[in-house]
């Protein structure tokens, strides 16, 4: 699913922003392999979009944000479809 981020410079390109984003995610990826069960996962899940929708608020403004989510609900949506 792709999604249209708000308009920002471009920090670095595709490659390496592919490999920071891979680097970035080792972590999480061990905490999801240590959750016990659904519980688990669906906290740390809920814990996830709490502090992502933080981040985009604190990077991005109000505004761009609602933008950002609107396009991932409309991707999700045409996805089901």
């Amino acid at each position: 699913m792709w999604v249209r981020l708000p308009s920002t410079p471009p920090i670095m390109d595709i490659n390496k922003a592919l490999l920071r984003k891979k680097e970035l995610f080792q972590p999480i990826h061990r905490q999801i392999l240590m959750t016990d069960d659904k519980n688990d996962l669906l906290l740390l899940a809920s814990n996830m979009c709490e502090t992502s929708l933080n981040i985009f608020l604190l990077q991005y403004g109000l505004e761009e944000t609602k933008k950002l989510l609107e396009d991932m609900l409309y991707s999700i949506n045409k996805a089901m479809e």
